[in-house]
């Protein structure tokens, strides 16, 4: 697995193990008794102390909260549950680049709210339970429900990057991985932009049409009723065939065409001069 802020690659390992949906309940119940029961401890020493019954540690209420909710989820919601072991393993060729990438994948695992535990004298249990043994040799689990196990699956990500005459699309949304697609050779090569007003339509087609200049040999073809392209692509006007639209008001609305002299060969007719 690459990452933009690792400079080497890393192995990214998952053991998910099922849990009996009776014995899972069980232990939810158990879990919230045993919070109850430090909540009226609280609210004892909260009596003791003078103070309002109802003021308990928020860590506390927290979790009693989020306790009851998976107890719903697994009774009521189709819910399973899974303990799961997440492992990254990270190489270098040295020590300090091994630390390295080590506080960065930290850094990344901090930026969206979970904690990595180095294993300080566990590496060779880590490096047997990556290796593909489908064996588990650290104790290191952590109690999911099937919806949010499901997040860590990297292959629920459907990835489009193609080689030769592709063109840049943007992100993919979960994986941040470059969407680069030749549409000529999809099964439908056609394409519509749909955003809200200012969301980037129009910039999102003229970089594509660059992309295809710059990349492609295909022809570019511009209708353009709004006559907004022409101050976006100055002094590319040689080459090109302007033909102005019927029922247009002069100076808006023509066609521009360029065979591969200029990426967006549109410029507004001036008026009193015919269309080449």
């Amino acid at each position: 697995m690459y990452h933009n802020s690792l400079c080497r690659p890393s192995i990214v390992n998952l053991h998910i193990h099922s849990i009996d949906q009776t014995e899972a309940i069980k232990t939810i119940k158990r879990k919230i008794t045993d919070l109850d029961k430090m909540k009226i401890e609280e609210q004892k020493k909260a009596v003791r102390s003078g103070y309002d019954m109802d003021i308990i540690p928020s860590d506390l209420a927290t979790f009693g909260s989020e306790a009851k909710n998976l107890l719903q989820d697994l009774q009521s919601r189709n819910e399973r549950m899974f303990l799961l072991t997440f492992l990254v393993v990270n190489m270098a060729d040295t020590k300090r680049k091994l630390e390295n990438d080590v506080f960065a994948a930290a850094g990344i695992a901090q930026k969206n709210n979970c904690a990595l535990t180095r294993l300080d004298y566990q590496q060779e249990a880590g490096l047997m339970s990556s290796v593909p043994l489908g064996e588990n040799l650290i104790p290191i689990q952590r109690g999911l429900t099937t919806s949010s196990t499901a997040i860590f699956i990297p292959f629920i990500t459907q990835e489009l990057f193609q080689t030769g005459a592709a063109l840049y699309y943007g992100l993919n949304a979960l994986s941040n991985n470059m969407i680069l697609c030749d549409r000529k050779q999809l099964k439908n090569p056609n394409g519509l932009i749909l955003g809200t007003p200012g969301s980037g339509k129009s910039f999102a087609a003229k970089r594509e049409m660059t992309n295809a200049f710059l990349i492609t040999d295909d022809d570019i073809i511009i209708c353009d009723p709004e006559a907004e392209y022409p101050y976006s692509f100055p002094g590319q006007s040689a080459g090109a065939n302007r033909m102005p639209v019927p029922d247009q008001k002069p100076g808006r609305g023509y066609i521009a065409y360029t065979a591969g002299v200029g990426p967006l060969l549109s410029l507004p007719i001036p008026k009193g001069e015919k269309a080449l």
